[in-house]
């Protein structure tokens, strides 16, 4: 339990199979869980395939991470997974 913020910890349904159900308050998180993670690898096949162009209708091949601090992994997770 995430005391300071009164809610569940969630992070282990990032690691679930699709057909496993982890409750938080009544509610299988597991499939809204995958519905974000499907999403994440369309977005990054799309980027790794050069099918996500920008403005200019050019592939994206830079990416400016700003952030406010914290943790290194969630920028090295999305540097990971743009990469491979």
């Amino acid at each position: 339990i995430n005391c300071t913020e009164n809610r569940s910890v969630l992070h282990i349904a990032l690691r679930a199979a699709r057909d496993k159900a982890i409750k938080s308050d009544d509610k299988n998180v597991v499939p809204d869980v995958w519905h974000v993670l499907d999403k994440i690898k369309e977005f990054s096949e799309r980027i790794r395939s050069g099918s996500w162009v920008g403005a200019t209708g050019k592939a994206l091949t830079d990416v400016v991470a700003v952030g406010i601090g914290g943790s290194f992994l969630g920028p090295l997770f999305v540097h990971t997974a743009l990469q491979t």
